[in-house]
Order: structure tokens, then C-alpha cells, then sequence
């Protein structure tokens, strides 16, 4: 990171997940996940996660440097005042992206020690969910919201939530898996043996299983570690937050607004992360298609004046669209094989495909006319 440190964000990333691929290819992520085996590499994709954000970091930090230098050569006060000025209104302009990019910016590499402690902190099931560098360091060092002078909440209550959490998502599991055959999906025999709908309730019920599933590892491990440290409240959100920070804003140059494709590539790294089967790929596509049409459909209905019951109807089949179309899409990722997904998505008539594409172009075509905000001095 010392010898290439304005490339060495991306240059980690790389080499992470190339890591990662392999590690896929030789443990046989597949096979495993399709006897119910959780294999290490969940594990490995966190400790993938932390380190890119390091290396991202420290690349960061030379927007730090640049400021600092700018500040010794001013000359005198006023002159320092003048810069200070400057620097608060040109962080007024900046994206949001770029001002949090500045908040866990790192001007040196952390100690080993202190990197090593980051990494495997909470070495469970899949590490612990990721978070940045800065909040590690301040919770060692007992500053910020973990300062000895502010009142730091009780852990019994985010304890018991988690684990309260933990036993419903396995009961739920309990109760849904059993009846669940997911050849149902992959087989066109069985699946065109059965009315429209019961195959997109099938596709619910395959969505409804693998995600309580996560759910129980999930709220399990926070609740152990929830009185230790508290920053596992959303773990998927946390990943989440990694790839809008670490990928999705990354590629979207200064000045320009971000677009389909670069949304698609994110996804791609997700399903890159989550194994290399082709139903990871086509479910991840979709899922970007998903994000893509639920934005267009806020932009068309965007003249639907709010607090109107048409308004609240919108809403309702708004929220259902979401869940229709998400099942629709996890059916690949539960199948994993091309052959499997290609099943389930024909045996719905691809409507979670088509459904979204003609969203997106009809927002491309009828694009709402948004009023000018006019200053007033």
C-alpha cells in the first residue's frame, strides 16, 4: 500500500476478491451450499471486505495530506481563515460519497497489531458484520461515543432483541422448510404441473426459507457479541454500506450521476462474494433491475400528491411489486443452476424480468418535468 498508494484501494480490491474466486473454486462453494453446508467463505469475504476498506482508507488520506500542506503555507491568519473558509465551502459542494470518504480517511497504515485486532475482531461465524477502521479504533480507545464521560446504554435490552429474534427466525424456518422442494423450481416436469400462482408461491417459500435461515446465524451471533460491541444491528445493511462506499460510488466519475450499469457491476461483485454459481449472477442481475425499476416507478408516480388515498394505493402495490419481483429473483439464487433458474424464471413467463425492463423504459420515456426552485434573496 506504501508503494502504490493512490491505486492501492482498487488494487486491493482485486487482489481480495481474486482471493476469493479461488477460494470458491477449491472448497466447492456450490456443492456445499446446496447440501446446506456454511463453508469459511462467508468468513472470508468480511476479512475481504475490512481489508479493501483499509487500503480505500488509506488511499483517502492523501485528501488529508493535500489540506494539511495548504494550511503550513499559509502565510498568516487571515490567510489560514481564508483557507479554512475555502475548504468548508468546498466541502458544502462535495458529494455525500466523498465527505464520508473524508470522515474514515486513514493519513498513516495502522499498526499491525492494531490492523490484525480489526480484522478478526469477533472471530464467529462470519467474523462480525463490517464497519470501518476509525469506529474500531475509537471503541479501543474509548473516544467518540464510546468516550468514559458519556453514558454508554444498557446491553440487556439489543441482547434480548437479537436473541428473541433469533428463536422466531428459527421456528419460522422450522415450520417452512420441511415442506419446501425446491425441485418444485428446477424441474420444468413438476414446475408446469402447477397453476401460475403456486409457482410464485413456491418461489416465495424457497425466498421466505434461505433468508430465515440467514436470520438465525445472524441474530444468534449478534446477540453474543451484542453486549461487547453493538455494531451488528443490520448485517446485511452493513455489507450493503460496504459495497455502496467501496464500489458503487467509487465508479461513478466526479460530476456525474450513477446509472444502470454501474449498479449491475456492483451486484456482480456481490454475486462474486457469494459464490460462483450462474443463479448467483442471474439473481443478482435481476436484483439490480429490481432497484432500477423500483426508481423508476417513484419517478412516475411522483406527481401523486401525498397523504391522498391514491397515494396510499401506490404505496401498498409499491411494497408488494418488491416482494413479487424479489422472490421471483431469489428462485435463481436458491436453485444455483443455470438450468434450474432457466425453470423457474420460464415457468413464471419471465414476468420478473419483463415487468421491470418496461418500468425502466417507460420512465425513460416519460419523464417527469420537476419545478425549478427559485432563489430567493
Amino acid at each position: 500500500m506504501r508503494l502504490f498508494r493512490r491505486q492501492c484501494g482498487v488494487l486491493t480490491l482485486l487482489g481480495t476478491f481474486a482471493y476469493l474466486i479461488g477460494c470458491h473454486i477449491i472448497m466447492r462453494t456450490h456443492e456445499t451450499r446446496m447440501e446446506g453446508v456454511l463453508d469459511c467463505t462467508g468468513a472470508l469475504t468480511v476479512l475481504a471486505t475490512k481489508l479493501t476498506a483499509v487500503a480505500y482508507n488509506y488511499q483517502d488520506g492523501l485528501m488529508l495530506l493535500k489540506d494539511k500542506d495548504r494550511g503550513t503555507k499559509a502565510k498568516d491568519e487571515q490567510e489560514r481563515k481564508e483557507l479554512a473558509e475555502e475548504q468548508r465551502r468546498r466541502e458544502e459542494r462535495m458529494e455525500r460519497s466523498r465527505l464520508e470518504r473524508r470522515k474514515a480517511a486513514l493519513v498513516t497504515i495502522p499498526p499491525l497489531v492494531e490492523l490484525m485486532g480489526y480484522l478478526f475482531c469477533f472471530g464467529l461465524h462470519m467474523t462480525g458484520p463490517f464497519f470501518e477502521f476509525k469506529a474500531y479504533d475509537d471503541w479501543t480507545r474509548r473516544q467518540g461515543i464510546w468516550s468514559p464521560t458519556l453514558t454508554q446504554p444498557s446491553a440487556i435490552p439489543p441482547f434480548f432483541r437479537a436473541f428473541v429474534q433469533g428463536v422466531l427466525s428459527a421456528l419460522v424456518f422450522l415450520l417452512v422448510s420441511p415442506s419446501l422442494d425446491l425441485t418444485r423450481i428446477s424441474d420444468p416436469l413438476k414446475n408446469r404441473a402447477y397453476p401460475f400462482h403456486l409457482r410464485w408461491l413456491f418461489a416465495y417459500q424457497a425466498c421466505i426459507v434461505w433468508r430465515f435461515r440467514a436470520y438465525i446465524l445472524w441474530s444468534i451471533t449478534e446477540a453474543a457479541m451484542v453486549s461487547c460491541f453493538d455494531f451488528a444491528t443490520t448485517w446485511n445493511i452493513s455489507y450493503g454500506l460496504w459495497l455502496r462506499l467501496y464500489v458503487y460510488d467509487r465508479m461513478v466519475p466526479p460530476g456525474r450521476k450513477a446509472n444502470f450499469f454501474h449498479m449491475l457491476a456492483t451486484m456482480f461483485v456481490s454475486a462474486v462474494s457469494h459464490g460462483l454459481n450462474w443463479g448467483d449472477f442471474i439473481a443478482f442481475a435481476h436484483w439490480a433491475l429490481l432497484v432500477a425499476s423500483s426508481k423508476a416507478i417513484y419517478q412516475l408516480t411522483s406527481g401523486i400528491p401525498k397523504g391522498t388515498i391514491a397515494h396510499s394505493i401506490v404505496a401498498v402495490l409499491h411494497s408488494l411489486y418488491g416482494i413479487v419481483v424479489s422472490s421471483y429473483m431469489a428462485s435463481a439464487f436458491c436453485v444455483m443452476t443455470l438450468s434450474g433458474a432457466y425453470s423457474a424464471y420460464s415457468g413464471m413467463y419471465y414476468t420478473g424480468t419483463i415487468i421491470p425492463t418496461l418500468l425502466i423504459v417507460l420512465s425513460m420515456v416519460n419523464k417527469p418535468h420537476w419545478p425549478k426552485h427559485v432563489k430567493t434573496e
